[in-house]
This record gives structure tokens, sequence and C-alpha cells, in this order.
């Protein structure tokens, strides 16, 4: 129900063992902004480089680069104001860029939480979102409006949520 290109679909399993259900994913939908890896619960959905297994091996990385006195900076590449922002904190932050916030998957969050000295987060303007809905649809997770729920609470007050855009 994420999916705000509606290319996914949920079919019943043919193969193998699991949930009734699987994806289906339509190539002639999909436009490959990666909102359905933050959605799945499995972490078994999304594009190769912007699954939530791929972004949680980038976060071990970043683990390993940056000290936990940084605040971890998980960015739309496509907001004007990232680089702006970048520049002028670049020394505080451990940078995370991601195509779309929406993408971010909540364990990634946790696990960001769980190392750093906080989360800030720069979105893009939710009516100028690339990916239409994908500030929201992360907005709601964090807050335990949406799935998935995942295991494990953080401290929602080290975590900050920006829609910006600079002209």
């Amino acid at each position: 129900t994420d999916c705000p290109f509606e290319a996914i679909s949920m079919v019943p399993r043919k193969l193998g063992k699991g949930s009734d259900l699987v994806a289906n994913v339509s190539a002639s939908l999909c436009a490959s902004c990666g909102i359905c890896s933050a959605s799945c619960s499995q972490l078994a959905i999304g594009p190769a480089d912007r699954n939530a297994k791929t972004q949680l091996e980038k976060v071990k990385h970043l683990k390993h680069d940056f000290d936990k006195t940084k605040i971890a900076f998980v960015y739309c590449q496509s907001c004007v104001a990232s680089s702006r922002v970048l520049g002028a904190i670049s020394k505080v932050v451990a940078p995370f860029p991601v195509e779309c916030s929406g993408s971010v998957h909540y364990g990634v969050f946790s696990t960001l939480l769980g190392h750093f000295a906080g989360v800030f987060v720069l979105s893009c303007p939710w009516r100028a979102c690339q990916n239409r809905e994908g500030v929201i649809l992360m907005k709601d997770r964090l807050l335990g409006e949406r799935g998935p729920k995942v295991g494990g609470h953080f401290d929602k007050d080290r975590l900050h949520i920006i829609e910006g855009g600079l002209s």
C-alpha cells in the first residue's frame, strides 16, 4: 500500500516457505524510488542498490568511519537544500545520503540512533517530494502510525526531521 506508483501487488506464494502472499512488482509502473524498501518488515523488497539490507550495510560503514559523538545526517539527495546544509555542518555530522527519505527503513533509523548522538533528517517538502509521499510515509513510520513495526524503541527526542528547500 506504500508504493506511490501502485507498482506492487501482493500475490499468492508459489514457491518456498514464508507468508502466504509475496510482492509482485510491475516493471512498467515501478519508478525505482525505493519507498517499498522501508515498508517491508522482512527487508525483502526494494531496488538492489537501495533496499533495507543495503542501507544497513551502509550504516555499518558509517559507524566505522564516524565516532559516536557525531550526528547522523540523513538527507534526500534531490532536496535542493542538502548540499548547502551539508557544507555548513560537515564537521559535526556523519552524512547518509538517500534517494528519498521515504525509502529509509525503520531499522536503519533505529541502528543510527543506537550509535550516534542523534539523527537529523533533511527531506524534500511533502509537496515537492519527487516520490510523491516519501516524507509523509517516513514520518508516519517513525511515529508508529504505519508499519512496519520493528522491534525495539528509540529515543525520538534525538531524531529531528526537517522538510526543506532553499531557493
